[in-house]
């Protein structure tokens, strides 16, 4: 009796939560713009490690778009079957970078790949965005990706969905 009870609770909380984050969706401002994060990757053993971080990250953002460019001759099954099973609308590209020691900037071709593809793929005028160089080897705060929302946006929106119910809560500190 008491399970059966139980059981009805947890399904009317499940329905209520799916009622609103649907109505939260629906009535998400269209104007929004989108941000292209840029990553260059190189084979190494702390490659997908890194490459998950992000991805824990960028899961929590709405509205970006991660192109990853690795550093090779052709795509590597690891950043395939990883960027596949990452849940972040994703682009995957590769370029060697050259052998030439005139490059100083690590990179640097495969950032100018990602930028290509933007400029290839994305109608001027039509798509709005931001375009963020993110180092895989780096650590990113959200916050970061919701300032950046907010400052190229028109209505005030924030990136991360539950961002409140994420901070915590300290009454009477001080």
């Amino acid at each position: 009796m008491r399970l059966s009870g139980l059981l009805k609770a947890v399904g009317v909380v499940l329905l209520v939560i799916f009622a609103f984050y649907s109505i939260y969706w629906i009535f998400w401002p269209k104007d929004v713009v989108t941000i292209y994060v840029i990553t260059p990757t190189y084979y190494r053993i702390t490659q997908k490690p890194e490459l998950v971080r992000l991805c824990t990250v960028f899961s929590l953002i709405r509205n970006l778009h991660w192109i990853v460019i690795e550093d090779s001759i052709n795509k590597t099954d690891l950043v395939t079957d990883f960027l596949d099973n990452c849940n972040v609308p994703s682009t995957h590209l590769n370029i060697p970078s050259p052998k030439d020691k005139k490059y100083p900037i690590r990179g640097s071709n495969q950032r100018n790949s990602g930028l290509q593809w933007i400029r290839e793929n994305l109608k001027l005028g039509k798509h709005h965005g931001v375009v963020y160089f993110a180092d895989d080897d780096n650590t990113y705060d959200p916050r970061i990706f919701e300032e950046i929302l907010v400052w190229h946006t028109k209505t005030s929106v924030p990136a991360i969905p539950r961002q409140r119910e994420l901070q915590p809560h300290i009454n009477d500190f001080f």
